[in-house]
């Protein structure tokens, strides 16, 4: 993402330095540690000349990458810059691994960047590569729209591309940086890209820019930089788009950028060489708050689909959302089954007003939650509310899933509680994991498995926390004899069931999976 004259000051010497335990690196809010600055947001940025502003292109032409980074005229410079950082894939799973051999992320993601000056793209290959993202130049300095963006945000929406954007800065000051965020802002809504489709973040691309006639007012001190920062995400956060980070390479992050509250923000970084060396706050922090960070590691990458070569990055795979769910990845436990329960319609999450959907996966299930899925689950079978017997007294036709309710009643899937005043549904409590247990039973049988309401237990109890005095205790034990539940092993060696545990989604999501995979329904 840089001139000719940017790339130039990437090239450092690349220096050995210990891999860092990897925490999932997001964009989020800091607090402005700079003294705050009076911005004018209603007025327009004046005598700036942006017919003479540069259009920042890729255009390295002193040398190979090794070269560029190898400054160092030491053999260890030279011989470190010669190894190159690698990919390799096990089921599945993509490894990145620096030039050491040393792993430095996985899983991973492979990541391009593009702008107009990637001059053709056959996005139907990109996308059937191993490509997994794209993060898409939306423009430069003050309303200089990239020509490609509009072609290019239309391909990966039809491909279903994972994608950023970045928007490469001019800014000499706090309100020049504003008019950039609000540039960016401009274009984002007028093309309804919302906050939550950015899959990657919008990132603000600070680097060592030339401009005939301004270059001297460019910035050299971190503080006025955190001021630059904060007036873009100002503008960006007033417009509803907070999923923002800083991009920038390592030699500007550790002179111009040397800021605790800079490095927080940053979340990719370009470094060409062996290793990545830049740490950010990592030398104070935690074991546990130590950072990896996003790697843009050649500008010389080939992909399927790209005339040329192109800028290659390693991400975190956790920034990848799974199964529409921005709050579900690779990390999540049963990703696999929220990602089977998304494509068959079982659960379609929350939709926030930002256009994110979320799974929240460690919620408990609720009582009418629960007659949806297990509805859903038995093919939402035709079922006429208007025409069946309620037999609740605290459900009414506002009760949320009312027709699963009903549903569920009329196949004795569920029996509720007699009370003195009538019988209760009780749709706002959550389910505990032996009443799963029967709901799961009862289903099976509806569905056809003969086997389910006979099957008794035989033997002892293969959980330490079940006992014939265990409510439902006959389901639980058929739950696990069909592989559907699996209980956890506890420190002393035992397994236990945990039936007054509340079932929470990302496990009902598991159960639901192995119930139809034993039901080969």
């Amino acid at each position: 993402m840089a001139s000719h004259a940017t790339k130039s000051c990437r090239a450092t010497a690349v220096i050995a330095a210990p891999l860092l335990a990897l925490t999932l690196l997001t964009p989020h809010a800091v607090a402005d540690t700079a003294t705050d600055t009076t911005i004018d947001t209603d007025q327009p940025i004046v005598n700036v000349d942006q017919t003479a502003m540069p259009n920042p292109q890729h255009m390295w032409s002193g040398g190979s990458e090794a070269e560029a980074e190898a400054t160092d005229a030491s053999p260890y410079a030279r011989s470190a810059a010669d190894r190159k950082p690698y990919w390799s894939t096990s089921n599945g799973k993509k490894t990145f691994h620096d030039g050491t051999g040393r792993t430095y992320l996985s899983p991973a993601i492979k990541v391009i960047d593009v702008s107009e000056h990637n001059t053709s793209i056959n996005w139907a290959k990109v996308a059937a590569s191993d490509v997994d993202a794209v993060v898409l130049r939306a423009g430069y300095g003050i309303d200089n729209v990239d020509k490609a963006f509009v072609a290019n945000l239309a391909a990966v929406r039809k491909y279903h591309i994972p994608f950023g954007v970045y928007w490469y800065s001019y800014a000499y000051d706090a309100t020049f940086a504003y008019q950039e965020g609000r540039s960016l802002a401009d274009l984002l809504s007028k093309y309804h890209v919302t906050n939550g489709e950015l899959i990657l973040p919008a990132y603000y691309d600070l680097e060592d820019w030339t401009w005939t006639g301004y270059t001297d007012k460019r910035p050299s001190a971190p503080a006025a930089y955190e001021k630059i920062v904060n007036a873009f995400d100002s503008a960006m956060a007033k417009r509803g788009y907070t999923h923002t980070s800083i991009y920038s390479f390592t030699n500007y992050l550790n002179k111009q950028l040397a800021s605790h509250t800079l490095w927080a923000k940053t979340t990719w970084v370009a470094q060409y060489g062996a290793q990545l060396a830049f740490t950010g706050n990592n030398a104070t922090a935690s074991a546990a708050d130590k950072r990896v960070f996003n790697w843009q590691y050649t500008s010389q990458g080939t992909v399927s689909g790209v005339s040329g070569t192109i800028d290659l990055s390693a991400f975190d795979a956790r920034l990848l959302p799974l199964g529409g769910f921005r709050d579900v990845n690779v990390s999540t436990p049963h990703a696999q089954d929220i990602v089977w329960l998304s494509s068959t319609g079982i659960s379609t999450g929350w939709k926030g007003s930002d256009g994110t959907v979320t799974f929240r996966g460690m919620h408990g299930v609720v009582r009418q939650d629960m007659a949806a899925f297990l509805y859903r689950l038995a093919g939402s079978p035709a079922f006429d509310a208007s025409k069946a017997k309620n037999p609740f007294v605290d459900v009414t036709t506002k009760t949320p899933h009312y027709k699963e309710i009903l549903w569920l009643a009329s196949t004795g899937i569920s029996t509720g509680w007699d009370t003195a005043h009538g019988k209760e549904f009780r749709g706002g409590r959550v389910v505990v994991r032996q009443d799963m247990a029967a709901f799961l039973n009862r289903l099976a049988s509806h569905m056809g498995d003969t086997s389910a309401a006979k099957w008794q237990p035989y033997g002892s109890s293969m959980f330490a926390d079940v006992t014939d005095k265990t409510p439902h205790h006959r389901e639980v034990l058929w739950l696990a004899s069909r592989g559907v539940a699996q209980g956890w092993t506890e420190s002393n060696g035992s397994t236990t069931f945990r039936g007054m545990q509340t079932v929470v989604r990302q496990d009902m999501a598991a159960f639901l999976h192995r119930l139809k995979d034993y039901l080969g329904a």
